[in-house]
């Protein structure tokens, strides 16, 4: 049931009419039909009578319904709400000064601009604690639900729950502990299953190296699942080593001209290479794969080693070099993904019920050498 948000900068009545204008536009209250009593409007949303009939006021000055003596009121037109926009919250952890945040803007816009919908988002910088104080406010000032990307060893997930009870909460690319809530995420356990497929059964590597970012979120421990699992199909447990190390933050200090670290762990990963005598590397990120190793030289002491990366939905660009080592890459589509976030939050809205369905999304493997996704 869906509640007015009581002290909410919005009014109460304002609150009522774009939700019922929504409804309508998304045939929840079909043009010709009654709709719910005044009364019934009132428990519904949790307020007196009074904000309900301001409501229906606006309503029929706009033409949406009229009130029909012994029929109570009729939903008049549909037309005027078929735009009827929703005022959607977005969380997500990205600082601005990380090149990935522009590309997630981009994601969000589209979604939601698709469906008629408006968005409200904001970075929670992967602080916990601006993440809850940013949802709080964008419910006290009106939206009508939000979409959360969960920042790194987020602590959130009952305060989201609680949360859900007054606006629907849908999340993004990653799990939280002790949310039952419905998300949207990419099937990484696949991914690193079919990483064992790619390296160990089509290219008949040795040994494998790979390289996490250390970032503790659900994703990425799937990944790390899903290889271990493909190696034990395979008996080859003892030829995979995974490291974990802060190449987001290494590689943020790339972006600002700073490659001290970023050289340090470039040094370590040749060190790795050459006394574990591995003959594959796979690594989460890209960038680090060839700003740091093979613009960085680093892999020059080893042409015969085979690279595997996470991309985005059109691959990672990379250098010359970089390319000319034809690494494979695990595309996911980020796009998509807001996409269907979009849907699953809208619907919830619109139709006031709720799946807690978690949606993964299958990544798609890419060789620019073959030119072909599988």
């Amino acid at each position: 049931m869906r509640k007015a948000v009581l002290g909410s900068k919005v009014p109460l009545y304002a609150q009522i009419s774009r939700t019922v204008r929504q409804r309508v536009r998304s045939g929840v209250y079909p043009a010709g039909r009654p709709l719910p009593s005044v009364r019934q409007f009132s428990e519904e949303f949790g307020v007196s009578v009074i904000p309900v009939h301001q409501a229906m006021h606006i309503l029929e000055e706009d033409g949406v319904v009229k009130t029909h003596p012994g029929k109570g009121i009729m939903v008049a037109d549909n037309a005027s709400c078929d735009r009827a926009g929703i005022f959607f919250g977005v969380i997500h952890p990205y600082p601005r000064s990380q090149g990935f945040h522009q590309l997630v803007l981009e994601y969000i816009d589209q979604a939601f601009a698709e469906r008629f919908n408006f968005s409200v988002v904001r970075s929670s910088n992967n602080d916990p604690k601006q993440e809850r104080d940013i949802a709080e406010h964008l419910i006290a000032n009106g939206v009508t639900g939000l979409v959360v990307w969960p920042c790194d060893d987020d602590p959130n997930g009952e305060h989201f729950m609680e949360l859900s009870k007054t606006v629907p909460v849908v999340l993004v690319d990653r799990l939280l502990p002790g949310a039952d809530l419905p998300a949207i995420v990419h099937d990484y356990h696949t991914v690193g299953q079919d990483v064992c497929g790619h390296f160990f059964d089509e290219l008949k590597r040795r040994r494998l190296l790979v390289i996490m970012d250390d970032l503790r979120i659900s994703s990425y421990q799937e990944l790390v699942r899903g290889i271990h699992d493909g190696a034990s199909e395979r008996g080859r447990e003892t030829d995979v080593t995974a490291v974990y190390w802060p190449l987001s933050r290494l590689l943020a200090r790339t972006e600002l001209g700073d490659f001290r670290k970023a050289d340090a762990y470039g040094a370590r990963t040749a060190r790795l290479l050459r006394e574990g005598g591995f003959d594959a590397v796979f690594c989460t990120q890209g960038t680090f794969l060839d700003f740091v190793l093979v613009q960085g030289g680093f892999m020059d002491e080893f042409p015969d080693v085979r690279m595997g990366l996470i991309g985005g939905t059109v691959g990672y660009g990379g250098s010359r070099k970089y390319i000319a080592r034809n690494p494979m890459e695990w595309l996911v589509d980020s796009g998509t993904m807001m996409s269907s976030a979009a849907d699953c939050v809208q619907r919830w809205v619109l139709t006031r019920t709720s799946s807690r369905e978690i949606l993964r999304l299958k990544p798609r493997r890419w060789s620019r050498q073959c030119g072909k996704r599988k």
